[in-house]
C-alpha cells in the first residue's frame, strides 16, 4: 500500500510538472541577447565609418550604461551593425530598445535597418562601389526623419516612417509621429510567417507588408546621419529575439 501510495504522489508530480511546464503550443526562442551596455561587446557589435566601412571601434562613447553615436565629421559619422545571426523559415525577428536622437539642424535622417545576408562575418566589406551593399539586402527601414530638403520624394519632413523594399511601387510606406530629444522604447518585428512588419514607438503601432526572406541570416544597423556634425543617437539597453513559429516546432506535426 505504501509502495502504491509513494507511486502516486510521484506520479502526481510528474503530471503537475508537464502540465504547469510543458507546453507543446509554445514557441522556441532560437536567439535571445540583451545588452546594456555596461561594456562593448566587440564580438556581437561593429561600429563603422558612413561610406568607407572603416573601424572605429577605437572611438566607442560608453558612459553610465549609454552608448553615444555622435557625428564629428562631415559624412564620416558612425554606425552601429550587429553580427549576422541565422533565420529559418515560419521566424519570428523582434528587436526593441530605449533610445534618445538629436539632430543639429533640418537636414537629419537617422535610421534603423534590418538586412538580410547569406554573409556570416561580422566586419563589413570595404573598398565596394557602394558601401550599403556590404551589409546585404534591406528588408525594412525606419528612418528617423528631421529633413526639410524639399528634392526628397520620400514621405514626410518631421516624422518617424516605416520603408518596407515595396514603399514607393506599393505605397507600403508608414508614418507615425516622431520623438526627438526624449528617451523612447521603439519595437521593430518582422513576422516572416507573413512577410508582416510592425513598428512600435511607446505602445502607438503600425503595420505594413514586406518581401519574403530568401537569404540565412539577419542583422541590425542603426546611425545618426545627417547633413553636418552633432546629430546624437544615444541608446540605453537594445534587446533582440528571434522565435521559431514553424509547427513542427510546437509539437503540431501530424
Amino acid at each position: 500500500m505504501r509502495k502504491i501510495l509513494v507511486f502516486i504522489v510521484f506520479a502526481t508530480i510528474v503530471a503537475s510538472y508537464y502540465f504547469f511546464i510543458y507546453d507543446p503550443n509554445d514557441t522556441k526562442v532560437m536567439f535571445d541577447y540583451t545588452d546594456e551596455f555596461e561594456t562593448f561587446n566587440d564580438e556581437f557589435w561593429y561600429i563603422g565609418q558612413w561610406k568607407t566601412n572603416k573601424p572605429m571601434m577605437n572611438d566607442i562613447d560608453i558612459k553610465d550604461g549609454i552608448l553615444t553615436l555622435k557625428v564629428k565629421e562631415i559624412d564620416a559619422g558612425p554606425y552601429l551593425l550587429s553580427k549576422p545571426l541565422p533565420i529559418g523559415e515560419d521566424y519570428v525577428i523582434k528587436i526593441k530598445r530605449r533610445v534618445k536622437i538629436k539632430y543639429a539642424n533640418d537636414k537629419f535622417t537617422g535610421g534603423l535597418t534590418l538586412f538580410q545576408t547569406d554573409s556570416d562575418v561580422l566586419e563589413p566589406e570595404r573598398n565596394l562601389e557602394n558601401w550599403y551593399d556590404a551589409f546585404g539586402q534591406a528588408a525594412v527601414l525606419i528612418e528617423y526623419v528631421h529633413n526639410y530638403n524639399e528634392d526628397s520624394t520620400r514621405p514626410g519632413r518631421h516624422i518617424f516612417r516605416v520603408l518596407p523594399p515595396t514603399w514607393e511601387a506599393l505605397d507600403t510606406a508608414r508614418l507615425i509621429k516622431p520623438i526627438f530629444n526624449e528617451w523612447f522604447e521603439e519595437e521593430l518585428i518582422f513576422d516572416t510567417r507573413m512577410n508582416r512588419i510592425s513598428y512600435i514607438v511607446n505602445g502607438k503601432e503600425v503595420h505594413t507588408g514586406g518581401l519574403k526572406f530568401d537569404k540565412d541570416y539577419i542583422r541590425f544597423f542603426t546611425h545618426p546621419y545627417g547633413w553636418g556634425v552633432g546629430h546624437e543617437m544615444m541608446i540605453d539597453w537594445i534587446n533582440i529575439k528571434i522565435i521559431d513559429e514553424s509547427i513542427d516546432k510546437r509539437g503540431k506535426n501530424e
